[in-house]
């Protein structure tokens, strides 16, 4: 069944690599030979807690809690399953974004013996980018006359826009190190969600610290921008958000605007 709901729901996504893991993490937790018709509330439950174990935050739960409704749908419309299971909701915090401060990124990136992992936190952190986007960059993505990334594929990509990202100086040294010891065929980061997850997972062993160690990146990028002035359109361009009310979240972090918006009513000089 999910193998059919896949094909009638998320194979055309633009997003379909994130769902395709979410789905896959779905049913390695239930198992593939389990019947869609066993499939408790109370298992659901478990899953719930077992998600939380691994520190998803509760969006992040709900969307794979999304897959499951779905495909228990689509249980119930053809007679596999006679009435879907209850699956509970998680809260999802709107409190404040996470993100580092130099001396937590300095501290984190010096704790890390993969070097692998620092690379690709560092280049998230530098360029914003998506996790998936980063792991599905080409080395034909990369110009090095310019100094930039192009993103343009739109199966990798959340938004339909292609984006073009300069790259710091940082960010450019990782990539023609990493050029310079990688397989010729090999893309820059060349490893999968999985083993991704796994190296995070024994870093957080030695090493703990707070939220999604990765996707932290791209708000402290975002964050960093506008805390330097940088307009809240070009922050929008940068990150690929979709909508300007997603780079908003970011607008309180701005030093001066609410300063420099009641400036305007001072009488001119």
């Amino acid at each position: 069944m999910v193998d059919y709901v896949w094909k009638m729901e998320w194979s055309q996504q633009k997003s379909r690599k994130i769902t395709e893991y979410r789905m896959e993490e779905v049913v390695e937790y239930f198992g593939d030979t389990k019947k869609l018709a066993d499939i408790t509330s109370f298992d659901i439950e478990n899953f719930v807690v077992h998600l939380r174990m691994k520190n998803n935050s509760g969006a992040t739960i709900n969307r794979k809690l999304a897959i499951v409704s779905k495909v228990m749908k689509y249980g119930v419309r053809h007679g596999v399953v006679t009435q879907k299971p209850e699956i509970p909701k998680q809260k999802e915090s709107s409190g404040r974004l996470k993100f580092y401060s130099q001396e937590e990124e300095v501290e984190l990136s010096d704790a890390m013996d993969d070097h692998d992992l620092r690379d690709l936190f560092l280049f998230l952190m530098d360029t914003g980018m998506r996790r998936g986007e980063a792991l599905g960059l080409l080395w034909d993505d990369v110009d090095t006359i310019c100094n930039t990334v192009t993103l343009s594929d739109p199966q990798k990509l959340k938004t339909e826009r292609p984006r073009t990202i300069p790259l710091t100086a940082r960010a450019a040294e990782i990539l023609r190190l990493r050029k310079s010891w990688l397989w010729k065929h090999d893309p820059p980061f060349y490893f999968t969600n999985q083993q991704i997850d796994d190296k995070i997972k024994a870093f957080r062993a030695v090493h703990p610290f707070e939220g999604a160690l990765l996707h932290t990146c791209r708000h402290t990028f975002c964050s960093r921008l506008v805390q330097r002035g940088v307009p809240l359109a070009a922050v929008m361009e940068l990150a690929g958000h979709n909508s300007l009310k997603t780079t908003l979240r970011y607008s309180h972090l701005s030093p001066a605007n609410l300063t420099s918006a009641i400036a305007k009513l001072e009488p001119e000089q």
